[in-house]
């Protein structure tokens, strides 16, 4: 058991080191003009979205939470929900899943073997199941629509700045 966590210890390791290897692989590319100032852009890009990144991580948590608190409560209440198959966004974990599917335009209440206990997908209307609802199509509306169109509109806008800056 020792030897089995040493190894998953120099796995992580070994990840960071391999990481830091590429950043300073992209150091060593600036020196020719063609890499220099593509990379720059990318800094420059990477700069501009970063309060971006902080108000979308945000979004998601607080989506997440209210899927998690969703999730309890399809448990607790037994409101129809197979025991064997409780809903992934039942856990914090499985919730955060479930959100940056959203984000990543991939709803995943259709995927797994729980789709059929999914609130909004039954016949039956429950109040659980339509706050559920609700929910989803306002974490699509702002995380899929909103957010990603804005990150979208912010990365082109620093790209258009940074070419002008080039030529």
């Amino acid at each position: 058991a020792v030897e089995d966590t040493t190894l998953m210890w120099e796995r992580y390791i070994f990840t960071c080191i391999v990481l830091c290897m590429c950043v300073r692989l992209l150091n060593y590319l600036k020196l020719y003009t063609w890499f220099s100032q593509h990379i720059e852009i990318f800094i420059d890009i990477m700069e501009v979205i970063i309060p971006f990144s902080f108000m979308i991580v945000l979004m998601i948590i607080t989506f997440a939470i209210a899927f998690y608190m969703l999730g309890r409560n399809q448990i607790q209440y037994k409101n129809k929900v197979n025991p064997a198959k409780e809903p992934d966004y039942a856990t914090f974990q499985g919730a955060l899943w479930e959100i940056f599917n959203v984000c990543m335009g991939n709803p995943g209440f259709s995927v797994g073997d729980y789709h059929e206990d999914a609130f909004f997908l039954n016949h039956e209307a429950t109040l659980v199941g339509a706050c559920l609802l609700i929910v989803y199509v306002i974490a699509c509306f702002i995380l899929l629509l909103n957010l990603l169109n804005m990150l979208i509109a912010i990365m082109s806008d620093a790209f258009a700045e940074n070419t002008e800056k080039i030529e």
